[in-house]
């Protein structure tokens, strides 16, 4: 076969990988699952107003996303960031629950017990609740009050927010709390001695919202998990340092140094997914499916890569529009099927 040839049957073959999905594929994916949850969870809050269990109905959401993550956290934390950057339906609710779970697996980094992680994860949900009044209060304005100030409504959306979750809401305070201290940069002034568990939660989830924030535009700017979360320096994700900023540590060793669904370059020349975290925050397992050594880009059998062996790690981070993506996450995750005829290279 000619150079040629080869290199066409190459593009071939990946096309039939890269391929749009349709809609029988979407609904067999396991992302389903999440979108599915995404789309309950921004309803509820969304008809908050019309329905007496809003709250029972989020909790609901956030007991069987637990259920989902259990079976399989990386491929949970894989969906979670690749939903920051939708603006689609269920938009809110994917980001949500994205935040559940990175603030989720940080907390279990810095030994949080299991009842304060529960009120970290609804307070995380409910972060979402001042987004949607925004928007809803923001499109009334737009239609009736042109002449309203942005920035007003952007100073009393929160606290609003949090009333309303206090009337609904069954008297728990520290979530709650937690909520309402998000947005009051002093507690991380204060020293973790002097903190109450709410404060704490609030300081967590300000070092998360910013990480998910900074994610769902690193497409186009990629970024490592510590310039995501900011304020933690290059030493922070080793033990000997972590004591400067343990919730940067704790975030390095939750999602790992390059985020979930990053495009990598490895230092043998190949490029991929960062599809699951290795036995160490830098050392990642890659799908490998483009060559980049050539002056065009080759497509390549997609292989799971273990960037921990000789020549692999992982090199620089790409931007999505420098070779052909998957437009499954779903076959790529099943690189790390077992039986299916992948394996670490």
């Amino acid at each position: 076969m000619t150079a040629m040839g080869s290199l066409t049957n190459s593009y071939v073959q990946l096309s039939a990988f890269l391929r749009v999905p349709s809609c029988a594929d979407a609904a067999q994916a396991p992302g389903s699952e999440w979108d599915k949850l995404a789309l309950e969870l921004q309803a509820a809050l969304q008809h908050r107003a019309d329905t007496w269990d809003w709250l029972e109905r989020v909790l609901q959401v956030r007991s069987r996303a637990r259920v989902l993550a259990a079976r399989d956290m990386d491929a949970a934390l894989l969906h979670g960031l690749q939903a920051l950057s939708r603006n689609g339906a269920g938009a809110v609710g994917a980001q949500a629950l994205c935040r559940m779970l990175v603030a989720s697996e940080v907390a279990r980094a810095l030994g949080y017990g299991a009842a304060l992680i529960a009120h970290l994860e609804r307070a995380a949900l409910m972060l979402s609740v001042p987004m949607v009044v925004l928007r809803e209060r923001m499109g009334r304005v737009i239609a009736t009050q042109p002449g309203e100030p942005v920035a007003e409504l952007l100073r009393r959306y929160a606290e609003d927010a949090v009333l309303l979750a206090l009337e609904e809401a069954d008297g728990d305070p520290v979530w709650l709390e937690a909520v309402r201290q998000h947005r009051v940069a002093v507690s991380e002034a204060l020293p973790p001695t002097f903190m109450t568990s709410a404060q704490h939660l609030a300081v967590l989830l300000r070092r998360v919202d910013r990480f998910c924030t900074r994610m769902a535009l690193s497409r186009r700017a990629p970024v490592t998990t510590l310039q995501a979360a900011g304020g933690a320096d290059a030493d922070a994700c080793t033990a000997q340092h972590a004591g400067h900023d343990p919730i940067g540590a704790a975030l390095v060793q939750a999602v790992g140094l390059y985020p979930l669904g990053s495009l990598v370059q490895l230092e043998s020349g190949e490029a991929g997914m960062v599809l699951a975290r290795g036995r160490r925050a830098e050392q990642p397992l890659v799908a490998v499916f483009a060559d980049l050594r050539r002056a065009q880009p080759l497509p390549l059998n997609p292989q799971l890569s273990d960037t921990a062996h000789p020549g692999r790690a992982v090199s620089a981070l790409l931007c999505a529009d420098q070779f052909p993506l998957p437009a499954s996450l779903q076959a790529l995750l099943q690189l790390r099927t077992p039986g299916s005829g992948m394996r670490a290279a």
